[in-house]
């Protein structure tokens, strides 16, 4: 599929010719599946003030940062979608939060990087390997 023009503002990423969508609950299901003790995140399941279908935790108390990743799984469309939210150490005021759409990555990206930090969501793609 090509990219349409507000792809870019939006954040729009499209899967590579070939790559065949992945099933919305076998996608849920592996992204449950990597929970185990030797990873630095949790994904769960969100909370209905979350507004997301799944979200991922990582802290990294070494530097003080908390990142959380929402994700709202859209079956229709075949995407998710997604908002990134970020707390760091600030020398002003404790903590400093911020959030914005994040980097799709993977075989169903084309990896372009967000053009400004908002508050608007990255779709990517349900997709895997053929």
């Amino acid at each position: 599929m090509g990219r349409r023009i507000w792809d870019k503002w939006t954040g729009t990423e499209y899967p590579a010719s070939g790559v065949k969508p992945l099933p919305t609950t076998e996608l849920r299901e592996a992204l449950l599946a990597l929970n185990h003790r030797n990873v630095p995140f949790n994904v769960r399941h969100g909370r209905p003030e979350e507004k997301a279908d799944l979200v991922a935790d990582c802290e990294i108390p070494q530097v003080r940062l908390t990142l959380r990743t929402r994700m709202r799984l859209v079956p229709a469309q075949r995407e998710v979608l997604v908002l990134e939210e970020r707390w760091e150490p600030s020398p002003d005021s404790g903590r400093q939060y911020g959030r914005g759409a994040p980097r799709c990555t993977g075989s169903g990206s084309s990896g372009a990087v967000p053009t400004a930090a908002g508050t608007r969501s990255r779709r990517c793609a349900l997709t895997h390997g053929t």
